[in-house]
């Protein structure tokens, strides 16, 4: 029970700070200069994000210092435009996400690998039947062209519409579209699979979390047999 009231107390934390952060973002996104205390803060999640894929990608330490480095550098180089400009950063982390995500789910539609949603469904089914296969395979084509074309809206509106309408699509919608497009694909899933495997708008969270456990025991198994070789 303790347990999983901490896991509330951290789950309304974290979406709190995120509120939070949405709301500074919104408002910064409009303010014609900002301070630089409002720049650290802002380039905070990018950053996180940057040198979390740098850290795990590069596993050699001397060459993540290089990378990190590197990004410190750009930054340096462009903090005059920021203080400017400080909705490039939102533009930049609005994109990424959408980016990484989209690559995320569209990397595993390429020839000889198994298709994101499939995956998750394989740990929710005990039988994958071809209908099953067909139409996850067909829902991760769906999120790969979703978030592909939330960027391409996101830079358009950018570049086209006020501050203030770009900086409501995303910091504010972000995350109701994606729940939308959750609510959407469920619809579709009830009409055209059979009642066996409408297993709920939270199935696909239940199956994150299961492969995301699923991977943190292979690294560790893989960590212990280096140590013991």
């Amino acid at each position: 029970m303790k347990l999983r009231l901490g896991g509330v107390a951290g789950a309304v934390l974290t979406a709190g700070a995120f509120v939070l952060y949405t709301a500074f973002a919104h408002h910064m996104s409009s303010e014609p200069q900002a301070q630089s205390w409002a720049i650290l803060l802002a380039l905070l999640p990018l950053s996180l994000l940057v040198l979390g894929i740098a850290r795990q990608q590069l596993h050699n330490t001397r060459m993540f210092l290089l990378a990190a480095g590197a990004y410190l550098t750009v930054l340096a180089a462009a903090w005059p435009l920021l203080h400017h400009e400080l909705r490039w950063v939102y533009l930049v982390q609005n994109l990424a996400f959408y980016l990484t995500l989209g690559l995320f789910f569209g990397r595993t539609l390429l020839a000889g690998r198994q298709p994101l949603c499939t995956g998750f469904a394989c740990m929710l089914h005990p039988v994958m039947h071809p209908q099953l296969e067909h139409y996850t395979r067909r829902v991760t084509q769906a999120w790969t062209a979703y978030f592909c074309l939330m960027a391409l809206v996101s830079l358009l509106l950018f570049w086209l519409a006020p501050p203030p309408i770009w900086s409501w699509f995303a910091n504010i919608l972000t995350l109701p579209l994606v729940g939308l497009m959750f609510a959407l694909e469920y619809l579709v899933r009830i009409r055209v699979l059979p009642p066996e495997d409408h297993l709920g708008l939270t199935s696909a969270f239940r199956a994150y979390r299961m492969a995301m456990e699923r991977n943190r025991t292979a690294a560790a198994s893989s960590r212990e047999s280096s140590q013991q070789g």
